[in-house]
């Protein structure tokens, strides 16, 4: 599936990645990831709160929070509950627990706290955008992004019902054994793309299926409907969709994040493999159709690509422990009230 960077790994009659040339000696990886509200002190404790970018309504909202026991080993209980945050302002929580804390001084606690039902229930939140923040520690607040599960039956397929100049508004979230991503989406530069990874998503065509291929500092690739069933193993990577799309090769560069579709030697035959890239990979530009990007769980990708497994003779790797996408759901921005 991309072009003059590895061996092949299956003749290319019957695979979806194309023949790649070695990998470059240096696999680093830009550092962008989640927003990372705060590494302060609050209430005395040194802690750091690492917020989603997005804010899926039905979903959790999982604050990953960590703190480090001051000398005294106290840590006040409320900070890792709801009234240590405000939206846009306004409290999401009374500080309940009087509680503290004993710890051994410098050892840390990390664990994550959900929001969802907090942020939904709080009379601050508009359903819309939002900023969290957590007053006191002198940091600047997370700007959060309010998207919606749309509903079921979507023709994604029909140019009449979803126009090209509405695709833009979609974006996907991925729902992994890992964690969660979310992407948006490029149809400026690749409308067909666009068109053919919503209906993919919307009509569960990836739900139970692998990331089967991944390699760190590359990319992870999955999408294979013959990974849904493990006797097909020797099959993986060679299967196909309900339809294939024409090459939209275009201007938008494989870096960290970004999603692109897998081929084979015909440049006209991506059809439901879809690859996300790990770290920046020059030699794919203009060769593969970029049609998005992730705009949250880069950590979550970070775990897939880096999964140990079995290394094949292209320096990539088919994971030991399932990489899956339990389930692919298409959101869209709430409309705007006038």
């Amino acid at each position: 599936m991309i072009h003059a960077m590895f061996p092949r790994l299956a003749p290319l009659a019957s695979t979806t990645f194309l023949a790649l040339a070695p990998l470059a000696s240096s696999t680093s990886v830009p550092a962008v990831e989640p927003v990372v509200v705060a590494s302060a002190a609050i209430a005395g404790v040194e802690a750091t709160w690492t917020v989603p970018k997005v804010y899926v309504e039905g979903h959790a909202f999982n604050v990953h929070v960590e703190v480090t026991a001051p000398k005294s080993g106290e840590i006040p209980a409320w900070i890792f509950e709801t009234a240590a945050f405000t939206l846009d302002g306004q409290p999401i929580g009374e500080k309940k627990s009087k509680e503290t804390l004993k710890s051994e001084a410098g050892s840390k606690i990390v664990l994550d706290v959900d929001l969802h039902e907090a942020i939904s229930a709080s009379k601050a939140f508009g359903k819309k955008d939002f900023k969290l923040d957590l007053p006191g520690t002198g940091v600047t607040a997370a700007q959060v992004r309010y998207l919606v599960p749309v509903e079921k039956g979507v023709e994604f397929t029909d140019e009449k019902k979803v126009p090209t100049d509405s695709l833009s508004s979609y974006y996907v979230l991925l729902e992994t054994n890992r964690g969660n991503m979310i992407a948006e989406f490029w149809p400026d530069v690749a409308p067909k793309h666009v068109r053919n990874y919503l209906d993919l998503c919307e009509t569960g065509f990836y739900d139970g299926t692998l990331f089967h291929r991944v390699g760190p500092g590359f990319m992870i690739q999955g999408g294979d409907p013959n990974t849904k069933d493990p006797s097909k193993k020797g099959s993986w990577g060679t299967g196909n969709g309900p339809r294939t799309v024409n090459a939209e090769f275009n201007a938008k560069k494989h870096v960290r994040g970004v999603l692109s579709m897998a081929r084979s030697g015909d440049p006209n035959s991506a059809s439901c493999q879809f690859f996300v890239m790990h770290g920046p990979y020059p030699s794919l530009d203009g060769k593969y159709s970029a049609f998005g990007a992730l705009i949250d769980g880069l950590e979550t990708l970070d775990k897939i690509a880096t999964a140990q497994g079995v290394a094949g003779g292209d320096g990539t790797v088919r994971p030991n422990e399932p990489q899956r996408i339990d389930k692919a759901v298409v959101l869209q921005a709430p409309p705007t009230k006038k």
